[in-house]
């Protein structure tokens, strides 16, 4: 995911194991994913902005 402006927001669903690449010039990064022992999929998330906040989480 990529925007120049605006926020991002992630939800990644329950009982998946997910990372997070994410880098914003002006704004800050919050990062509550969860991983899954066990689980069956992965997920790789790639975010950046250039102003705003990008906010990751488990559903």
């Amino acid at each position: 995911l990529r925007t120049e402006s605006g926020d991002i927001s992630i939800g990644a669903a329950r009982g998946v194991s997910a990372a997070l690449d994410a880098g914003t010039t002006h704004g800050r990064i919050h990062n509550a994913l969860l991983n899954t022992d066990g689980a069956t999929t992965q997920l790789d998330i790639h975010a950046t902005t250039a102003h705003g906040n990008i906010t990751a989480r488990s559903l």
